[in-house]
């Protein structure tokens, strides 16, 4: 049986926290052909699961961060947050921690 059958028959994926559904294989694959992409190129990426319907790749390249969440309806999210090529000193520490404290 070749790798792509065997994609085709996963229903389910069993996480930490339970067991979410998955109907159709294409949302699994979205992700697998993602990562294998990102591995062609060597590109590193961290995977990260914080909500229940989704697995994010946070990806950091030069003056970029991407993070692409794969849903389990084959939904897939593309945020890119782009630098503006400014580097700043120290001082900038406390601003970061005054604008984004309780």
């Amino acid at each position: 049986m070749s790798d792509e059958e065997s994609n085709h028959e996963i229903r389910e994926i069993v996480t930490q926290n339970g067991t979410i559904e998955v109907t159709d294989s294409a949302p699994l694959s979205n992700l697998t052909d993602f990562l294998k992409r990102l591995s062609a190129v060597s590109i590193s990426f961290t995977l990260r699961y914080s909500r229940e319907d989704s697995v994010m790749v946070c990806v950091d390249v030069p003056g970029e961060r991407w993070e692409i969440e794969f849903f389990i309806n084959g939904d897939v999210e593309v945020e890119r947050f782009t630098s503006d090529g400014v580097i700043q000193g120290r001082d900038a520490l406390d601003d970061l921690f005054s604008r984004f404290s309780d």
